[in-house]
């Protein structure tokens, strides 16, 4: 696996890297300063701490957009595209609370699936911390609230139709973003850092008994628009990149 470097978005071995095995512990090595977003909230233009889905994912590179990154995500897992990424919200890098871009989903509407709203936040001003050098100025970056969930006929409040017939009920929000984690990983560089944004969270709130929880860490993906691969990538595809692809 190739590493970028301190200085440029090129990727070269004896650096820093940040593929790492999810086969080792979930420890992350860098912690998130307190006021760096860590959240989606369900209403547009408020402070976005509405405490429903954490984000686990921050994708970041050249050219990303909500989109491509839909594609990518897409390209590795199966995942279509799915209808629902507008019913909540992120930060951009502007602090303003927006409406989420886009969606992948690994079955329809009303089953039980996985799921990641994505979100476009522009430039990585709050994000760039956690890997250093590694995000670049000129990177992109787009977030993701992977959660996995059950459909439920007697969820009246906090399933994403919130009409009273049925919704959806998260029981983890560590398993999606693993899936994701780990099919990109074999093409991806990626680091896990510590968020924290582990508490409970109520699922079909009339139930007191059904929550949610997630572990806290969020996982870092380098990632490029499907259509315009690093040039290290195309090497390696070539077979021209030896040990270090």
């Amino acid at each position: 696996m190739r590493c970028r470097t301190e200085s440029s978005a090129s990727f070269s071995p004896g650096c820093l890297c940040l593929a790492l095995a999810l086969a080792q512990p979930a420890g992350a090595t860098r912690q998130a300063p307190d006021w760096v977003p860590i959240e989606s909230d369900y209403s547009q233009g408020e402070d976005c701490q509405g405490n429903v889905d954490p984000i686990g994912l921050v994708m970041f590179g050249e050219g990303i957009t909500g989109q491509n990154q839909q594609e990518m995500v897409q390209f590795h897992t199966g995942w279509e595209a799915g209808d629902s990424a507008p019913r909540q919200a992120t930060l951009n890098s502007g602090f303003v609370c927006d409406a989420m871009d886009i969606d992948n989903q690994s079955d329809c509407g009303t089953c039980d699936r996985r799921h990641v709203r994505l979100n476009y936040v522009g430039h990585p001003r709050y994000f760039a911390y956690a890997a250093g050098s590694v995000v670049s100025t000129s990177d992109n970056v787009v977030v993701g609230t992977p959660h996995s969930e059950l459909w439920d006929d007697d969820c009246k409040d906090g399933g994403f139709l919130g009409s009273g017939t049925g919704g959806h009920r998260t029981w983890s929000f560590s398993d999606a973003r693993d899936y994701v984690t780990s099919a990109m990983a074999s093409e991806h560089p990626w680091e896990p850092v510590w968020y924290g944004n582990n508490e409970r969270r109520p699922q079909c709130t009339e139930r007191e008994t059904s929550w949610a929880s997630g572990d806290g860490v969020v996982h870092y993906i380098f990632s490029w628009p499907i259509d315009s691969p690093p040039p290290w990538k195309a090497e390696c595809d070539e077979g021209v990149g030896g040990g270090t692809c």
